[in-house]
């Protein structure tokens, strides 16, 4: 493990219409809580501290916050949509050796279908704002695509890798929705083999820039996500909570490895190994189906996890 996930509060100043959230409220990971976990997570390698929420700037600590991973000697990643960058960069500046990156959620090459999607009206632009403003002052800029059935024809991919060819940033991660019993399964809008071919041109495009995730369900063959492999998807929630990815959504207790207020931390860590047996044992057996692209993708895995603990399970089709 060298990369722990902080979902540092839930609140959000967007209602994205694809958002695993589910629902935003004003709740927020306590500084005394996280300093307590610190010790556990340097004593197990992790070197990266990923910042999400909601929008995790909006934690009304986070400069404290900041200051104190920093302090602590860790690198840090952190995860924006993008509309308050003059702040990010203002609580950043004094550890800008200490930022490992910054990642920019961009959710279409065009305002009206990244708009869209946002549920927010110029918050196309701002990104594209952001991506220069942050490479500028010194910092890797990542950029992530979720996948839709709005925005994941492969003519759509091959506009947005044209688009990104030169614009300032170091890598595009693609990604897919993740389901919830609020927004459905959005199924992609091509069909899997146009897709392969659409991918192929954005790696041609981008090059060693370009990162697929799981979750995009184009795999062919038995495909472990960093998570599985190296726990590197375990995240803190704002609630103390310890669930077993960072795309496990918030109804699936499956998920749930236990709550650093009740345990220590590296009780709760123990039990990761054990949810994630489950989670290959299922997915040994969809391949031996037939099944081989659902059983790759993220849904898969909270799927597994919400069967596991007794709840009804996330439709995949």
């Amino acid at each position: 493990m060298n990369t722990f996930v902080l979902n540092i509060t839930n609140r959000c100043n967007f209602k994205c219409a694809h958002c695993f959230r589910e629902e935003a409220s004003k709740e927020d990971l306590a500084l005394e809580t996280l300093q307590r976990c610190l010790p556990t997570l340097r004593s197990l390698g992790v070197r990266t501290l990923a910042l999400t929420g909601g929008e995790p700037i909006l934690h009304p600590r986070f400069v404290e916050l900041v200051d104190l991973l920093a302090g602590e000697g860790f690198r840090l990643g952190c995860v924006t949509n993008g509309s308050f960058t003059p702040r990010y960069l203002a609580a950043l500046a004094p550890h800008r050796d200490k930022v490992a990156y910054v990642a920019l959620s961009l959710d279409g090459y065009t305002a009206e279908a990244h708009d869209r999607l946002r549920v927010h009206s110029g918050s196309f632009d701002a990104v594209i704002a952001s991506m220069r403003a942050f490479h500028d002052a010194g910092y890797r800029v990542n950029v992530s695509h979720v996948m839709s059935r709005h925005t994941a024809t492969a003519r759509d991919l091959i506009a947005l890798a044209d688009f990104l060819a030169d614009k300032p940033m170091a890598s595009l991660t693609l990604g897919a929705v993740v389901p919830t019993p609020r927004n459905g399964r959005a199924q992609l809008a091509s069909s899997p083999q146009l897709l392969h071919g659409a991918i192929g041109y954005v790696r041609a495009k981008l090059g060693s820039r370009v990162r697929i995730t799981p979750a995009v369900g184009l795999n062919g063959g038995y495909m472990f996500c960093n998570n599985l492999q190296f726990m590197n998807d375990v995240a803190l929630r704002f609630d103390g909570d310890v669930v077993f990815c960072c795309d496990a959504i918030a109804s699936n207790r499956g998920a749930v490895l236990g709550n650093v207020g009740e345990e220590p931390l590296i009780e709760i860590l123990r039990r990761h190994p054990e949810k994630a047996s489950l989670v290959m044992a299922a997915r040994l057996a969809a391949m031996a189906e037939g099944r081989q692209a659902e059983c790759n993708d993220c849904a898969f895995c909270n799927q597994v996890l919400a069967g596991e603990a007794g709840i009804v399970r996330l439709a995949v089709v």
